[in-house]
């Protein structure tokens, strides 16, 4: 099954959880994939908005608060960063690690951006976090090759995240997550 990600996604970030236990259930394999979402911020109120302005304010904070309900359901914690940073560097790592090795990263990564509110686009704290999981930094040069670079934005249909491609069907967010074992045992 192959799912893609992007780290400051708050959507991705509590579709980890279920996506990882419906993976132990089944025995699947995960092929995480990077991909450069859209992030939504919360909007302030300013003197003289039109409905347009008020209505995308209130559906971002709903937004904001919806998740961390879901967050408190799942007993997961989270804490919405002061200023949403770029993930580009950490998708990038993610992209030039074996396949069979990328969960750990991904779960470190979450982590990191969701709970520690760390940087992943400072190759320090990438850096750091490729050794805390036992992966080897090959050296300063690599990191910083993977800093420039640009990640997907158009792959497979994808237009957020998760994104989940299972038997070549396309599913958009952890909702599906039913129909998409339903599809599995069914095989």
């Amino acid at each position: 099954m192959r799912i893609y990600i992007d780290f400051k996604s708050p959507q991705a970030y509590l579709a980890l959880k279920p996506t990882l236990a419906l993976a132990t259930k089944l025995g699947l394999v995960i092929e995480w994939c990077g991909f450069n979402a859209p992030q939504s911020v919360l909007i302030e109120q300013s003197a003289n908005e039109d409905k347009g302005a008020v209505h995308r304010r209130v559906r971002a904070h709903a937004r904001h608060v919806m998740h961390l309900h879901y967050a408190k359901i799942q007993a997961v914690p989270m804490r919405f960063p002061d200023k949403v940073t770029k993930t580009d560097v950490a998708l990038n790592v993610l992209e030039a690690l074996p396949r069979t090795e990328r969960t750990a990263f991904v779960q470190r990564a979450f982590n990191a951006y969701w709970v520690e509110s760390l940087d992943l686009s400072d190759l320090s704290v990438i850096s750091s976090m490729l050794e805390e999981i036992g992966q080897d930094v090959a050296n300063q040069e690599m990191l910083e090759l993977w800093d420039g670079n640009e990640v997907a934005q158009s792959v497979d249909g994808v237009v957020d995240v998760p994104a989940y491609v299972v038997q070549d069907q396309l599913f958009i967010g952890r909702e599906h997550l039913p129909w998409i074992e339903e599809l599995l045992t069914l095989q």
